[in-house]
């Protein structure tokens, strides 16, 4: 009996230790494999070829390692030894292992010897340029009250009256990455110091006599 022809061509899927699709992220380097499927009387898979981000195409010839941070763009297709070819597949992911950098602003009018003489607005930023900044998060400590308690959302600058205090802070982006806490000393002191003047051991007033 006479093969029938090959009409068709392959269907090529890829699969990945991580994670794929548009806004998908992983938080480590993966790998991917390319496999492509000819049907019962197909000619049988002569190639598969690939590409990043629409440049030049690949040939596959086993598993491809993706190990840089950045967003990707994976175009692939197959094509069967009766030259048949497949339309184009893609898929999009990023890779992201890289941690957020938090940065926290003071804002206030700064007296001597590191005090601050108004009250400070702490403000929380922070830079992820793959995934993107997923959350900030804060702790304040007093020196009467040393233990920071749970962490806080940021959402607004935080306010600082008298006292010393210590900044804790942190970021998270939205792959997962958390940053290594940083912590901040803080001092404040609005109040302006009172002089009081005494003779006799008593308060001098005006218009007082003393024998």
């Amino acid at each position: 009996t006479e093969k029938p022809a090959d009409a068709a061509a392959p269907v090529t899927t890829v699969s990945s230790t991580g994670v794929l699709g548009a806004g998908m992220f992983n938080k480590e380097a993966i790998e991917l494999q390319f496999t492509a499927e000819d049907g019962v009387n197909g000619s049988g898979v002569e190639s598969i070829h690939y590409r990043w981000n629409q440049g030049a195409w690949l040939v596959a010839s086993g598993p491809v390692a993706v190990t840089q941070d950045g967003s990707y763009r994976l175009d692939y297709y197959s094509e069967d030894m009766a030259g048949n070819v497949e339309a184009i597949q893609s898929v999009e992911f990023a890779i992201d292992r890289m941690a957020p950098g938090p940065a926290l602003e003071l804002q206030g009018t700064k007296g001597a010897a590191d005090w601050y003489i108004s009250s400070v607005n702490a403000v929380l930023t922070a830079t992820d340029s793959t995934s993107g900044v997923g959350k900030l998060e804060y702790q304040v400590s007093t020196v009467s009250d040393t233990t920071y308690g749970a962490w806080k959302p940021y959402q607004l600058p935080v306010t600082l009256s008298d006292g010393m205090h210590e900044v804790a802070y942190k970021a998270t982006d939205k792959a997962g990455n958390e940053s290594s806490v940083q912590k901040k000393a803080v001092k404040v002191d609005t109040m302006k110091p009172v002089v009081s003047v005494l003779a006799n051991g008593q308060p001098l007033e005006l218009g007082r006599t003393f024998e």
